[in-house]
């Protein structure tokens, strides 16, 4: 009966928590997808799941049912569990057997854990609903950010196909400049050296016209 009596303990411990229990909220809102995006999002993956599991830890105790069910029956499992070994079987069974001193017998377990699950299916679709929603106005946004980026970018293309086509333009035109200024450099050289030449040959013609003139023309004492 001692160990009986520990158990009944445990139970008594599990009924004063329930009566602790806030019961206004029935399952977890997810206000402005924060249970999606601030709380989890950026947590490592074993911080995710340790966060996920007190939500649904959080969300079964705020629907503890009246009274002992299925709830207690599993802590008391949880808690009998570490007062020593012993094999699944009797673990339940043992539980059960305390749990039936206080007129609990199996089909209101089973029935409540169904409960339970309800709960559980129902806060699922609720995240799912949330993470499908947060995901639909990510996507707005990041396919708007998406769209203005890509008018920038092919503007900024054009732009550019723009200016490199200027670019070209310009350096032919260079090249096309720097060519003619060699030829214009070439020719007044050309010129320069034909004038030079040809200046050479009518002052050198003169010089001997005039030595003639003085020899044929100028008389002599």
């Amino acid at each position: 009966m001692a160990f009986i009596d520990k158990l009944k303990g445990i139970f008594v411990v599990m009924d004063q928590e329930k009566k602790d229990v806030n019961q206004s909220e029935s399952s977890v809102r997810y206000d402005n997808d924060k249970a999606i995006e601030g709380n989890v999002q950026n947590l490592p993956s074993s911080q995710k799941s340790q966060k996920f599991i007190e939500l649904l830890s959080n969300l079964l105790e705020k629907n503890n049912l009246p009274g002992y069910d299925y709830f207690e029956y599993k802590k008391a499992l949880q808690s009998v569990s570490k007062l020593g070994t012993m094999d699944e079987s009797l673990l339940f069974k043992t539980v059960y057997a305390a749990a039936q001193s206080m007129g609990v017998d199996a089909q209101q377990l089973i029935s409540t854990a169904r409960k339970y699950l309800e709960v559980l299916e129902n806060e699922r679709s609720n995240f799912m609903q949330a993470a499908d929603n947060y995901l639909s106005q990510t996507l707005k946004v990041k396919s708007e950010e998406q769209k203005a980026l890509e008018q920038s970018l092919t503007s900024n293309k054009s732009k550019m196909e723009q200016l490199q086509k200027e670019l070209g333009e310009q350096e032919i035109k260079m090249q096309t400049l720097s060519k003619e200024l060699d030829e214009v450099k070439l020719k007044v050289e050309n010129n320069k050296n034909d004038f030079g030449t040809t200046y050479l040959g009518f002052v050198e013609e003169i010089k001997v016209d005039i030595q003639k003139m003085e020899q044929y023309l100028i008389k002599k004492g």
